[in-house]
């Protein structure tokens, strides 16, 4: 891997692209309508964002495909934000895990060149493996930035000290909840009791990215596959193999095959957010 200087890799997520700013945009916009920076400022509701969060959550959403640019400065909704924007409307649960799929999956779907989305998954994958414990954000961001430096060591990663703030201010997001709260601070975090079948389905496609695998190919749901989703759907092996199954009997191009070497899943077609409404 070549050497690239460090203002060119970002391999931090900006915490003033929080979670109910993004929500908020794509609530005031309309399917077809353009808009930047500016008219959002300007429009109703949107005075308590500050500049920054508008101008951030902007491009934290170009990168997750929910907005794309026709313009230098201007935005517009794509089939994937019209999609979110649906499911934040009369879903949110469902589009609050879709949202945390896209901030995780990015690295592995977009051919890991998204570095700011493998830090959300690293991060993820601290918290799963620390539960319930929640080691102070200092610690987390010491063994964050350690890992980036031993898995990057050519292009000397910089991982922004907010970046623990803004995946937490993510998670917090999930219901059935990852974390359990007191007076809005962090106790402990808990395994999620189920979540959404469109999660599930989509981490069907996230494991078929992560093992290269085409659609139609089955994958054996074994212990140690299944384990590389728990820190993604934040839920034990035994209840993300439950939710797999349950999403078989709801999406007709997801199945189950079961043989003498255990379950296999397969995907019949490619998988986007869109599918879901």
């Amino acid at each position: 891997m070549c050497s690239l200087p460090r203002s060119s890799i970002p391999f931090h997520i900006q915490q003033s692209a929080q979670p109910a700013y993004i929500e908020h945009i794509l609530s005031i916009v309309s399917n077809d309508q353009v808009f930047d920076a500016e008219s959002l400022r300007s429009g109703q509701g949107t005075h308590q964002i500050p500049s920054s969060g508008i101008s951030r959550s902007l491009q934290l959403g170009k990168k997750l495909g929910l907005f794309e640019k026709p313009d230098r400065s201007i935005y517009k909704l794509t089939a994937r934000g019209r999609a979110c924007r649906k499911l934040a409307l009369f879903r949110r649960e469902v589009y609050c895990d879709v949202m945390h799929f896209l901030l995780f999956a990015t690295w592995e779907l977009g051919g890991r060149r998204h570095y700011w989305s493998w830090s959300y998954a690293k991060t993820c994958e601290i918290f799963w493996h620390d539960k319930p414990s929640i080691r102070n954000r200092k610690a987390i961001f010491g063994q964050l930035s350690a890992e980036a430096a031993e898995e990057f060591p050519d292009l000397d990663p910089v991982v922004g000290t907010e970046t623990v703030y803004a995946v937490t201010n993510w998670l917090r997001e999930l219901s059935p909840p990852f974390f359990v709260l007191e007076n809005n601070k962090l106790l402990a975090s808990e395994e999620r009791e189920w979540f959404s079948v469109e999660l599930a389905l989509l981490a069907v496609s996230y494991l078929h990215a992560t093992r290269g695998a085409v659609v139609q190919t089955p994958l054996l749901l074994d212990g140690d596959t299944v384990e590389l989703l728990s820190p993604l759907c934040l839920a034990s092996v035994d209840r993300v193999v439950a939710m797999i199954e349950t999403a078989s009997r709801t999406f007709p191009f997801l199945d189950i095959h079961t043989g003498e070497w255990g379950s296999s899943v397969v995907l019949r077609q490619a998988v986007d957010i869109p599918m879901l409404i």
